[in-house]
């Protein structure tokens, strides 16, 4: 069975996508069995940190998006306002 454990190199953490879910939470079932098994735990909260910054670096971009979209749709709408209550000439015949 291979045992993988968070690393942390000069300020670099492995993304817990790299890392097992196994590593977090099979410390119990190892100890139970008599295995001596170790769990970096302060590189899991290492870990976490960096999928939250990832996760909220997508939602500024997904704002930024949204905000350009909402600009376009009023720019849009005036020009449809505008057109709309333009006076037209009606011919008299």
């Amino acid at each position: 069975m291979r045992k993988s454990t968070p690393v942390v190199s000069s300020g670099e953490v492995a993304s817990y996508d790299s890392v097992s879910r196994q590593t977090i939470v099979s410390p119990v079932r190892h100890l139970a069995r008599g295995e001596i098994y170790t769990v970096r735990y302060e590189a899991v909260n290492a870990m976490l940190l960096n999928e939250f910054l990832k996760e909220h670096r997508k939602v500024q971009d997904l704002e930024k998006q949204v905000a350009a979209l909402t600009a376009g749709l009023q720019k849009v709408t005036a020009r449809l306002e505008a057109a709309n209550s333009a006076p037209r000439v009606v011919s008299g015949q």
